[in-house]
């Protein structure tokens, strides 16, 4: 992320402690200053862990649906990973139609369109469209979690050897 940054930036890496203040106050800054740097990594650390978390139940449910529905099946790891991608672009159609449903998308837009025809950028309106959206994908990760896990759980009831 910090390489990242450094690029976007234009700046060359040499490592000084220099860059790496700047970089986590313009972090904090980045966040409309209502979070200091450290605690917008950590935030961006733990959202990313949730997301890592929900993509593994995604397999798992994945892997168990294939070994339920198609046990004898020769191509186990294609129908899996057909599985996967089936699963994971309903829970896309799923977000859109939530985001939609809280107009989130659309205030997304709006703001980020004002911002690039007045080349003002409101920190304010910038950090609460990242808190709003952070928070809902937290919340919508964490349901699918849950429920891929009971999912799981009860296909496996049925003593799948996986």
């Amino acid at each position: 992320m910090y390489l990242n940054f450094l690029y976007a930036k234009g700046l060359y890496f040499d490592g000084s402690t220099g860059d790496v203040r700047y970089f986590i106050d313009a972090l904090g800054d980045i966040y409309g200053g209502a979070l200091p740097g450290p605690l917008a990594i950590f935030l961006i650390y733990m959202v990313q862990l949730i997301e890592w978390f929900g993509y593994i139940m995604v397999a798992i449910l994945a892997i168990t649906i294939r070994k339920t529905l198609f046990a004898q099946s020769r191509h186990g790891g294609l129908l899996s990973f057909v599985v996967f991608i089936v699963v994971y672009t309903v829970m896309q159609i799923i977000n859109f139609f939530i985001m939609t449903a809280f107009s989130f998308a659309n205030k997304y837009i709006d703001a980020f369109s004002t911002m690039a025809e007045t080349d003002v950028i409101d920190s304010t309106l910038y950090f609460d469209i990242i808190r709003n959206y952070i928070l809902l994908a937290v919340v919508l990760w964490f349901i699918y979690i849950v429920v891929f896990y009971f999912i799981s759980a009860k296909l496996l009831t049925k003593r799948v050897d996986l």
